[in-house]
């Protein structure tokens, strides 16, 4: 499989996921404590869950977006 190119380097990896990790986790509590309770003021139940989905799809992108990077570059 090495020689076909669809293996990496565990130390790649692991810092790969680590980068995309701490900044899915800043990203996560600047929403979560920051931004999502100043938005929540006044809003139903249904409408705060809808602020947190949003959030959530943030971060999967981020990661999609920093996996994507990361095999462009290998």
């Amino acid at each position: 499989a090495e020689k076909e190119g669809r293996m990496a380097d565990r130390e790649e990896v692991n810092a790969m996921l680590t980068r995309v990790g701490t900044l899915q986790k800043t990203i996560l509590y600047a929403k979560l404590e920051r931004e999502l309770p100043a938005k929540a003021v006044g809003r139903t139940a249904e409408e705060i869950a809808q602020l947190g989905r949003e959030a959530a799809d943030e971060l999967a992108d981020i990661f999609a977006r920093g996996l994507e990077e990361w095999q462009n570059a290998q």
